[in-house]
């Protein structure tokens, strides 16, 4: 082996090494993932052996509608394995120790990172081809969809990559453990969740503008996408996980991460160990943002107010005050938790002032936006073309083409776009006639 290829790129056993130290959680979740590998085909098997002759038939199944579970591999297994192998980076032993190794710190990276890898392909591969083998041995029953089945595997090992990029890098520009899985989920879910929740105002208040871009639609992020689709049930959870744009996206914005988290742990200092963050800037940033995470709830409330010229009772105000309340809670309690000093609470207060200005542009840029498009005189030239949807707040309605509308029909009438002057013509005319 190239001796400068195993101090400055890549160390076998530095890789070898992370392996052994991920032995432990790697075969906890590997015997579980495992046991449900092959309990869920067997007992689907035995449940159509005791349907009478009459009834019984063939099912196509894919692994997605067989073994959903794989889908633990980025939510649990990656995250677990990251945090694991790269603990050293929250403790100042620890990181003087693997700083003042012979190798350098990409190739200490690139090492521990690909042992993680190599422990989430083997136990997508293993399990998938456990529950595929057995669902093999029942033919009469089960017809498998390889197709869709190498398309979940190929997805759920991207998601995997892309959580893994994104808790190493949280890691890297923080120092506890705390801050490790805030910065995470941050990194994680912040990003999609402010676009799902501003098109879903845009949607609401500019029912002219077509929101139906895929940059906006979360199911092109895998990872956001399944957990959109768990909590709302607006998106489609296969078109998600089977699908070939949700998997490149994701995956480029996989690489983006591993990238940036490349950069980020060799500029690391080993100082940064046991810190919050590297320094007050990043630490108001993670402040600031979990708060604003918050105030996106009554952000909207007071724009749904403005927009629609109604007026605010009593209720509706002591509402936002106390959804404020909630995110200034938030704000100070990630202070105190991530630093344990009291003293710096007043440290991080001016901070509220670019909270407060963020919510401020949010809404008067919205609002502002919202009035100058509803007022100005639409052309019949301006509009390219018309589609008819169920209702404008729905959000099936901007997901067409997910599998998951609510009536077939439906969707695909939305997805017909009428380009006729006569059709553009009525609309141009009832959107100038009726701007609010």
């Amino acid at each position: 082996m190239n001796d400068k290829f195993e101090f400055k790129i890549f160390s076998f056993r530095l890789y070898k090494d992370a392996l052994k130290q991920l032995r432990l959680p790697g075969i906890i979740i590997f015997l579980i993932l495992m046991l449900i590998a092959i309990l869920i085909p067997v007992g689907g098997a035995i449940s159509h052996g005791q349907l009478p002759d009459y009834e019984v038939s063939q099912e196509i199944v894919s692994l997605l509608t067989v073994n959903p579970f794989l889908v633990l591999c980025f939510f649990i297994l990656a995250p677990i394995l990251v945090l694991s192998l790269f603990r050293f980076l929250n403790k100042r032993n620890g990181s003087d120790f693997y700083y003042s190794l012979p190798q350098t710190g990409i190739c200490l990276f690139l090492s521990y990172f690909a042992a993680v890898m190599t422990w989430i392909i083997g136990i997508i591969v293993v399990v998938s081809g456990t529950t595929l083998m057995v669902l093999s041995f029942f033919p009469s029953y089960f017809i498998i969809n390889w197709g869709a089945s190498f398309s979940f595997m190929l997805n759920v090992f991207v998601a995997a990559f892309y959580v893994a990029a994104a808790v190493v890098l949280a890691m890297c520009v923080t120092g506890t453990g705390f801050t490790n899985i805030a910065v995470a989920g941050l990194l994680l879910f912040a990003p999609r969740l402010f676009m799902a929740l501003l098109l879903s105002w845009v949607n609401l208040s500019l029912p002219i503008i077509d929101t139906s871009h895929w940059l906006l639609n979360p199911s092109f992020n895998i990872v956001f996408g399944t957990m959109y689709s768990a909590f709302f049930g607006s998106v489609s959870t296969s078109g998600i996980l089977l699908g070939t744009a949700s998997g490149i996206y994701t995956l480029v914005i996989g690489i983006l991460f591993f990238g940036a988290s490349v950069w980020v742990f060799h500029k690391r200092k080993s100082e940064s160990a046991e810190h919050a963050s590297p320094n007050r800037l990043l630490q108001g940033i993670y402040r600031i943002s979990i708060a604003m995470i918050i105030c996106l709830i009554p952000c909207r409330i007071i724009f749904e107010f403005i927009t629609a010229r109604l007026r605010i009772d009593a209720s509706d105000l002591f509402g936002v005050m106390v959804l404020y309340i909630i995110a200034l809670f938030a704000y100070f309690l990630y202070e105190l938790l991530t630093t344990r000093k009291v003293r710096n609470l007043l440290k991080a207060a001016p901070g509220l002032l670019i909270l407060a200005g963020l919510n401020i542009a949010l809404i008067g840029g919205l609002s502002g936006i919202s009035h100058v498009v509803l007022n100005q005189t639409i052309a019949v030239e301006d509009i390219s073309y018309v589609r008819f949807v169920e209702n404008a707040t729905d959000e099936d309605n901007y997901y067409i083409g997910t599998g998951n509308s609510k009536d077939y029909f439906v969707s695909r009438v939305g997805e017909i776009r009428l380009s006729s002057d006569e059709i553009k013509g009525l609309v141009a005319e009832q959107v100038t006639c009726s701007p609010t």
